[in-house]
């Protein structure tokens, strides 16, 4: 009997969501399987990693935006830098669409939200969400390359968080179902992401959201069954923390007798603060600010190299301010003070609450899966064995 293997990640699905209350149909297939924690990659680009089995420094995927002074679309805004302070209003969000329209225009790609990156700083950066790794063996490409079919529901933008379930999976059930269906499906349910922000890591309060998931991959579980063996691999790319406090890094900076870009340049991830300097002068009086900040530390050159993102050319930047978790950059350059109010995050340093769910009717999976606390890069390898390409 022919073999379909289907790899669903949910983003942001902690592991101690997987119960019998909250997802009961997968609760009992991680009963019959294996059940893992999955350690995530540092930075907010997670995808790569697990479609590749590469880290950042592999791949070059980090975080959403990064260096490049001399090719950013977003050169056409220098002159407007002196609007920044606009994205503190609300009415800010039509010329977020507007810039991402024109940058379009301009450059013939498509670009997604430009978020609230002051228009300063902006024209700095690229924004890599709308490039893709070149040359980089992942997933679908080596599936295609073995000769077999791979159908992908990822990176569907319109569908993750704004769409139900039924708009991601009712495609692969109709596939499963017809005369040719495909070797290999993956799938991104992005859903729980938005909830956990939203509501922080609390599932009893967007419990509907994770029965709705669950209950798409017990349908296909069901109707696959019908016809063929299955493999599934259920993960999550990351967890979800509570957020305790803000720390307005951005005011600290302001204090400072130095100027942007002149001197320095910035970047403000929800959880990591980036820098590029001009001259030794900046980068130590910004490294003396950084160091007066609590529930974080600049992270040192061994760590960097340890979570593989050492960087060549500090394409991602030449100094990494790390928070703790539970402490989150308010304002950041992906929440604004006109912004809702978020109660959950995650980009944390040593973040393994991620989960992995392994479950195979022909093959055993125990080889694949011995560690209690599994790399997100190994789900590639997983994945890959169990699929047979």
């Amino acid at each position: 009997m022919r073999t379909i293997t289907f790899l669903v990640y949910i983003d942001a699905c902690r592991y101690d969501y997987i119960t019998r209350e909250n997802t009961p149909f997968l609760y009992e297939l991680a009963k019959e399987g294996v059940f893992r924690r999955v350690e995530t990659v540092p930075g907010f680009t997670q995808e790569a990693a697990m479609m590749t089995g590469k880290y950042p420094d592999e791949t070059g995927f980090f975080t959403w935006y990064r260096y490049a002074p001399s090719s950013s679309p977003f050169l056409w805004l220098r002159p407007f830098g002196f609007l920044g302070f606009l994205r503190e209003f609300r009415f800010y969000y039509p010329i977020k669409v507007g810039v991402r329209k024109v940058t379009s225009l301009i450059t013939n790609r498509e670009y997604q939200d430009p978020a609230f990156v002051p228009l300063r700083v902006l024209p700095y950066f690229e924004n890599i969400s709308a490039l893709l790794p070149q040359g980089l063996p992942n997933l679908a490409s080596l599936c295609r390359l073995a000769k077999y079919d791979c159908f992908e529901q990822t990176v569907v933008y319109g569908y993750i968080g704004s769409k139900t379930c039924g708009a991601l999976f009712d495609p692969i059930v109709k596939s499963v179902e017809s005369k040719h269906p495909s070797d290999l499906y993956i799938i991104h349910v992005g859903d729980l992401d938005g909830v956990g922000h939203k509501f922080g890591p609390h599932p009893e309060l967007f419990q509907q959201s994770l029965r709705g998931i669950d209950s798409w991959i017990s349908k296909t579980y069901r109707v696959a069954r019908r016809s063929f063996n299955c493999n599934f691999i259920v993960t999550s790319d990351h967890g979800m923390f509570e957020v305790e406090s803000g720390i307005d890094v951005e005011d600290r900076l302001r204090h400072l007798p130095l100027k942007v870009p002149d001197d320095y340049i910035y970047f403000l991830d929800s959880t990591v603060a980036r820098f590029w300097f001009s001259n030794e002068r900046a980068g130590r009086l910004v490294t003396e600010q950084l160091s007066r900040i609590p529930n974080g530390h600049i992270l040192t050159q061994d760590e960097k190299e340890r979570l593989h993102i050492n960087f060549k050319e500090n394409t991602y930047g030449e100094l990494f301010f790390w928070l703790d978790k539970g402490s989150l950059i308010f304002p950041s350059f992906f929440q604004s003070i006109a912004t809702e109010k978020t109660n959950g995050m995650h980009g944390y340093l040593g973040d393994s609450e991620g989960a992995l769910i392994v479950y195979s009717e022909e093959n055993n999976v125990g080889e694949f899966t011995k560690k209690d606390v599994i790399p997100l890069t190994d789900v590639f390898c997983i994945t890959r064995a169990l699929a047979g390409f």
